[in-house]
């Protein structure tokens, strides 16, 4: 299977709020839409700390829409592995 990576700044965005920006990588599956995108993005402690305690996290990248994500747990750098939840190209 192939992969693209993207990579870029976006901002943090739980439970609805802007929590300033963040730096973002994302795994896309070059073989189809309907396969698991994953990523990580890192930020502030605090932004992260946010992100892990909202119900519902957003990345929007500042060319774009908003990426809906779960959230799932820290790597050992701390920053927040997660699943997107919707379509990102």
């Amino acid at each position: 299977m192939s992969v693209s990576i993207k990579t870029g700044s976006a901002n943090l965005i739980c439970d609805g709020i802007d929590k300033g920006a963040v730096e973002y990588s994302v795994a896309i599956p070059d073989d189809g839409a309907d396969l698991t995108k994953r990523g990580k993005f890192w930020g502030s402690k605090d932004a992260i700390s946010e992100a892990m305690n909202a119900s519902v996290v957003g990345l929007k990248p500042h060319e774009g829409e908003t990426y809906p994500v779960a959230v799932e747990e820290l790597d050992r750098d701390g920053a927040a592995l997660f699943t997107v939840l919707a379509t990102a190209e």
